[in-house]
């Protein structure tokens, strides 16, 4: 294909989403004031790195506009979530307000084993470093103290999650995708789509080891050994550490679970 017809192929596809987002506007448009319309937000919560594109694929499969960038974890965004209906890629500053603000939505807690989780985002961060990309903050670096945050920021907020959706499983679908037999069918039937949409696995960062081979063992290890992880929740997809035996995994109740101060920040640090 040349050039000319590339661009014409690409000003009718744009032209043809601009159409596609029209009723969804409107749409979003009523759900913030408060009018049932019918229409439903669905919003993939988990952390980056827990195939977040594949889930982004899956929408766009099911005939969803789908946005897959960082632009809504920022709440305040509101123009953000009148275009499209379905969104991914990293956890919202705050999932409460999009539920309180979009009633009827469902919320995907997509998750992934931790040693793995770890390795994923180091490896993202060496490519980005040697692609001349910046480390901007302690948070997001291939230190011990970044990893140990994460451990705690993950623990924390899926804890958060699952609290809030208690009384309401029907609303949250938690899913580790990598480790599901066929994840597409599971989240086709939890939004009541009737599509065989396969199992679309897009990585974000290109492939840097095999599935279950870790590149940052020794970092990983020492930071699970220094937090007294139990070796047992090392692949742990939920919680990790708990000092329950008897893992809550949802949506069985998790008020039980135990969760220690594992990590303390001098004052200087980012707050968990």
């Amino acid at each position: 294909m040349n050039t000319r017809n590339k661009r014409t192929t690409l000003n009718w596809r744009t032209a043809y989403n601009r159409v596609r987002g029209l009723p969804v506007i409107v749409q979003s448009s009523l759900m913030l004031l408060g009018l049932p319309t019918g229409h439903r937000k669905v919003f993939a919560i988990g952390h980056n790195k827990t195939a977040t594109s594949s889930i982004h694929k899956i929408f766009q499969k099911l005939g969803m506009l789908s946005l897959h960038n960082t632009q809504w974890r920022d709440t305040k965004r509101t123009w953000v979530f009148l275009k499209y209906q379905c969104f991914t890629d990293g956890a919202p500053d705050d999932f409460r307000v999009l539920d309180r603000r979009f009633k009827n939505s469902k919320f995907i807690l997509n998750t992934r084993d931790l040693d793995e989780w770890l390795d994923s985002r180091l490896e993202h961060i060496r490519l980005a470093s040697e692609n001349n990309k910046p480390i901007t903050s302690e948070y997001w670096d291939r230190t011990d103290f970044a990893v140990k945050q994460w451990i705690a920021t993950r623990n924390k907020y899926h804890l958060e999650v699952l609290d809030y959706f208690r009384n309401r499983p029907n609303d949250l679908l938690v899913i580790n995708y990598i480790r599901e037999p066929d994840p597409g069918q599971t989240i086709t039937d939890f939004l009541g789509k009737k599509r065989d949409v396969g199992k679309p696995y897009l990585r974000s960062t290109q492939k840097t080891r095999d599935q279950g081979v870790l590149r940052n063992k020794d970092l990983i290890h020492r930071c699970f050994n220094e937090l007294g992880v139990p070796e047992s929740d090392w692949k742990s997809d939920i919680h990790c550490p708990t000092k329950d035996d008897n893992l809550a995994y949802w949506p069985n109740d998790t008020s039980r679970l135990v969760y220690p101060n594992i990590l303390s920040l001098p004052e200087e640090h980012y707050p968990l």
